[in-house]
């Protein structure tokens, strides 16, 4: 028969078990590797107005040429170029052909030259977070040759979106 006394140690022994499964239980069913998960950014570019016409360009080239044909020499340059309207906030769409120019830095000669057509910039466009941009890869075996060599080690090159909107 269970006395008073006996009865409290078993209650006090069940609520010690019970505290220690809660206890451990609880802990190893929740365990998370790192950072939480974002949701998907929801927004978007709005939809390029009409009649915006190109007034600023920005032009980058990568810092590291590319040897395409693995034959131990530099022969592409990629290139992108950003068109904007002061009066929109991204980078915009505009027809035209694009022009690309290699010179030479201290006398200004013309080294080599790349004209796009608008057919071809529209294959490459791409939307970005920017807004519209035009990656090129600019292929030196591919240029209209001006100079005989590189006179220097130093060279500009410079981007001229040509006949915009034609």
């Amino acid at each position: 028969m269970f006395t008073p006394t006996r009865l409290g140690s078993i209650y006090t022994r069940l609520a010690g078990v019970l505290l220690i499964a809660v206890m451990f239980g609880g802990t190893s069913g929740c365990v998370s590797e790192g950072p939480p998960q974002r949701a998907a950014p929801s927004a978007s570019i709005p939809a390029q107005p009409d009649g915006l016409r190109a007034n600023r360009v920005v032009f980058t080239v990568a810092q590291v040429l590319e040897d395409r044909d693995r034959n131990g020499y530099y022969d592409t340059i990629p290139a992108t170029v950003y068109l904007f309207d002061t009066k929109y906030a991204y980078s915009i769409r505009e027809a035209g052909t694009f022009s690309f120019y290699i010179t030479e830095q201290t006398t200004g000669k013309l080294i080599a030259s790349w004209d796009i057509p608008w057919s071809d910039a529209q294959k490459a466009q791409t939307l970005t977070w920017t807004g519209t941009i035009y990656p090129f890869q600019l292929d030196i075996r591919e240029a209209r040759r001006h100079a005989a060599g590189t006179p220097s080690n130093s060279a500009d090159a410079a981007a001229l979106p040509g006949t915009v909107g034609g």
